[in-house]
């Protein structure tokens, strides 16, 4: 994940469906998957923008949200859906 908004911090969170529409989605429920939450992505600095990597295993099938994990930022929009199926 790479943060190239110029002045603002944002996140990245898989989550379960409930209380994603909440403005501080985070305080409502647990990430999806162990791993799967990049909480916080600081405002970019002169040498470069902030990054960093999520690596996780999706071991339910099912119907998940990504979305930031900045306050506020889920109602301005920055939420979608993340489908895991099953390998069989």
């Amino acid at each position: 994940m790479i943060n190239a908004d110029p002045d603002t911090a944002h996140g990245l969170v898989i989550m379960a469906g409930k209380g994603v529409r909440s403005p501080m989605p985070m305080m409502t429920a647990p990430p999806a998957f162990a791993a799967s939450a990049l909480w916080f992505l600081g405002d970019p600095t002169r040498t470069g923008m902030h990054a960093g990597t999520l690596t996780f295993t999706a071991t339910t099938p099912g119907t998940y949200h990504y979305l930031c994990a900045v306050p506020g930022h889920t109602r301005k929009g920055m939420i979608g859906v993340f489908i895991v199926t099953s390998a069989s």
